[in-house]
């Protein structure tokens, strides 16, 4: 896998009745794949003290509240085997030198990334897949708990039926669609850059406002660039420190 963003950038769906206002929304909170066990064993109520010191940082809250990532920064990967190769995120910055292909997967691809025609896409078969009828299922069996709480409460008019909020929401096509147009990387209009080759010189990007990485602002900003190869730096110290048994994954 190389660090571009089109290979390391991953989406998931979760889902919780804990979330903030139980509505659909698309998460851009910066987290990372070690994340994820500390976040699950948070929201199974387990005890995070028992995992001991590690890499990943509990986002349980923040996903369930939709506040501000707790995580500024995260190692893409280091490589100094058989060549050279590093690649760091801070905050909406990314660095990248050195490359994992020896430059044969370096080159820009598309804003999809496909070389073949435009693939259609089917809300519809989306929410008839087992996946969909799945969830379907539950918010509506959810929806009718609701409805049996409120009258529950009192008596309720038929006009008072007809105008429930439910708090669960099922999904429909529009909805589908609006989500994920939300959630698709627009590059925009490819004006004038400057190129990055990771090969000869570090590259850094602005990763919000250049989400398809096009220009590199290495020298532009210098003192970022300072900061991140620092980092680098410090990551490969611990990584030497730590690194394992001796002939295991070429190491020596």
């Amino acid at each position: 896998m190389t660090p571009w963003e089109g290979a390391s950038r991953c989406v998931a769906v979760v889902w919780s009745s804990h979330f903030k206002n139980n509505n659909q929304r698309v998460s851009n909170q910066l987290m990372y794949i070690t994340d994820w066990l500390p976040t699950f064993y948070t929201a199974a109520g387990l005890d995070l003290n028992k995992l001991g010191n590690i890499d990943g940082i509990d986002m349980w809250k923040t996903l369930v509240n939709d506040t501000k990532s707790r995580r500024n920064e995260f190692i893409y990967n280091i490589h100094e085997n058989h060549y050279v190769y590093a690649a760091l995120r801070y905050f909406d910055w990314k660095y990248v030198y050195g490359t994992v292909s020896q430059g044969k997967s370096d080159q820009w691809y598309g804003e999809s990334g496909r070389f073949e025609t435009e693939i259609t896409y089917s809300p519809k078969d989306v929410l008839w897949s087992k996946a969909g009828k799945a969830f379907t299922s539950f918010v509506t069996k959810q929806q009718i708990n609701e409805k049996k709480n409120y009258e529950n409460q009192g008596n309720m008019t038929n006009r008072a039926q007809k105008i429930i909020k439910f708090k669960s929401k099922l999904l429909g096509e529009k909805e589908i669609l609006a989500l994920r147009k939300e959630a698709t990387i627009d590059c925009g209009e490819r004006k004038e850059s400057i190129k990055c080759n990771p090969l000869e010189e570090p590259c850094l990007f602005h990763l919000k406002k250049d989400p398809c990485e096009t220009n590199n602002l290495a020298k532009k900003y210098p003192v970022i660039l300072n900061i991140m190869e620092t980092i680098v730096d410090r990551c490969s110290a611990k990584h030497d420190m730590c690194r394992a048994t001796k002939g295991f994954n070429s190491t020596s």
